[in-house]
């Protein structure tokens, strides 16, 4: 801009003062060592604008081609990157037609090219797994993740292959050699979940979910559920370990988690085996006090003989559950613990009133058969035998 207004400055500075000059005779003498130039003023100026003109095309045109090589020697380049991106798009479009092959082919020879290569490392992966190409796709993974190691959907998606072949060992060692942050990442997560599981490492499930609950991945309500679960599981895994190990682990729980009833079973069953069922005798009845459930009756089906006696006892006070079915299963299943014969032949009698089974006739045949009622007992067969059939 400058010199397009020195040049249109000098043209009007001529304009001006163009004709006083040409009605001069002025002249200039130009010498330089042995060499002169003799020309009129105006000549001169003429010159000297002519000069200028030509050393500000010369630069132009230097510029321009400068600027062109620079603009035309990236063009194969340019033009590699064209066609790989219509292939890629191509390869994807392939495999979105279940056309596998092709979208594998098209994917892998563009990749180097491509302004995406993840995106052609993905389709072909993906491809090679829908046709069952097992180490072609293993191989796409390896090529994927040394071009991006950190991705953590290559990283899941590695895992997730693993675990759909079973190969958990593999699996957890993948999952190892990752840091933290990947590992508590939203795509790995519930993969690491699936992992940890397997392998019963409770505590670490417990983190999972913990992370999953920040990611909202599941609910709160479904978390919690999950929490229970994972420590009963915890707990079932220490029927080897000893009376100090369980009493300890039971007591790291939570409070909140401690007073679920499944939780406590758990931990009443694992004490049971231990022959310590006097430990948890107080507290297992006082929850049975509270509400009647299934989970309760089991830790009682677990009784030891020398308790039965006493637990039996216990349970008929409970006269507010005498009309359940499957309260009055767990004193005939003490009473036949206790070898009172009677007694449990009453109560099966007034189970099956409530709700009668095959289960139920066939004990009914058994404790009648102990008591000698041989006739009984094969009728209460018989009635088994025509309810199973008529079911």
């Amino acid at each position: 801009m400058i010199r397009l207004l020195l040049l249109a400055i000098i043209i009007f500075v001529g304009i001006l003062i163009g004709p006083s000059l040409m009605g001069h005779d002025t002249y200039v003498l130009v010498a330089v060592n042995g060499w002169t130039m003799e020309t009129s003023l105006v000549v001169m100026i003429m010159m000297v604008i002519l000069f200028y003109a030509l050393l500000q095309f010369a630069e132009w045109a230097l510029v321009n081609t400068i600027a062109m090589w620079g603009r035309t020697r990236h063009w194969f380049g340019w033009r590699k990157e064209r066609i790989a991106q219509q292939k890629t798009l191509d390869g994807v479009l392939e495999f979105a037609a279940g056309h596998f092959s092709q979208a594998e082919q098209l994917s892998v020879t563009h990749v180097k090219h491509s302004k995406e290569p993840l995106l052609n490392y993905f389709t072909a992966i993906n491809a090679a797994a829908t046709q069952g190409k097992t180490q072609q796709r293993d191989d796409y993974i390896q090529q994927a993740l040394a071009f991006a190691p950190d991705n953590t959907a290559l990283i899941a998606t590695k895992l997730k292959f693993l675990i759909e072949a079973g190969d958990y060992e593999n699996a957890k060692g993948w999952l190892e050699q990752q840091s933290d942050k990947t590992a508590k990442h939203s795509d790995v997560l519930p993969l690491a979940l699936k992992v940890r599981e397997f392998f019963g490492e409770w505590a670490a499930v417990i983190e999972i979910y913990d992370a999953m609950l920040k990611h909202r991945i599941i609910t709160p309500p479904e978390h919690q559920a999950q929490i229970r679960r994972s420590y009963a599981a915890q707990l079932s895994c220490l029927s080897t370990s000893d009376l100090d190990v369980v009493k300890q682990d039971y007591q790291s729980i939570p409070r909140k988690y401690r007073n679920d009833i499944d939780i406590f079973c758990e931990y009443a069953k694992l004490v049971i085996k231990l022959d310590q069922a006097t430990l948890i005798e107080k507290e297992l009845f006082k929850r049975l006090t509270k509400q009647l459930r299934l989970s309760l009756l089991s830790v009682i089906a677990l009784c030891p003989t020398k308790s039965a006696n006493q637990w039996s006892e216990r349970l008929i006070g409970f006269e507010n559950y005498h009309n359940d079915a499957n309260f009055i299963d767990a004193i005939v299943q003490l009473s036949v613990l206790d070898r009172q014969w009677q007694s449990a032949k009453n109560w099966l009698l007034k189970s099956i009133q409530i709700e009668p089974s095959v289960l139920r006739y066939q004990k009914l045949a058994q404790i009648q058969q102990e008591l000698g009622e041989s006739s009984g007992a094969l009728d209460s067969f018989n009635k088994a035998l025509n309810f199973r059939q008529a079911t």
